[in-house]
């Protein structure tokens, strides 16, 4: 996938989460601070790389922030995750939530690039 059909333009705000399920609070914080930025009228783009891809894995996929991943869509928030750490954990792109797009690290390197803020765990 090339990113002119990922990215519909530079984003306000991209949050990036590296972090495995268990290590650390970050998903849900940066799953809060995403919603909140979308709802203020912020462009937002939510990344998983690394083991931060874990987290759509059971039993993090069951949990209750993945309500939370599923309902980005709604709020315009768009969604990238490592191809390369998808793979390695075993995730088909087809489970990925609507928000989400299976994305090389150039093109996810693009995005915060092109990004005027960046935060991420």
């Amino acid at each position: 996938m090339g990113a002119e059909a990922i990215t519909a333009g530079p984003q306000e705000v991209v949050l990036l989460c590296r972090s495995a399920p268990g290590q650390d609070q970050a998903l849900p914080e940066l799953l809060d601070m995403a919603l909140t930025t979308a709802v203020f009228g912020q462009s937002v783009a939510l990344l998983l790389v690394g083991d931060g891809v874990r987290h759509l894995q059971p039993p993090s996929a069951d949990s209750s922030f993945a309500e939370a991943l599923a309902s980005l869509v709604d709020y315009g928030i768009q969604g990238w995750v490592d191809e390369g750490a998808l793979r390695e954990a075993g995730i088909a792109v087809a489970d990925l939530p609507s928000a989400f797009r299976a994305a090389s690290m150039a093109e996810i390197a693009a995005v915060m690039a092109a990004s005027r803020h960046l935060w991420g765990w």
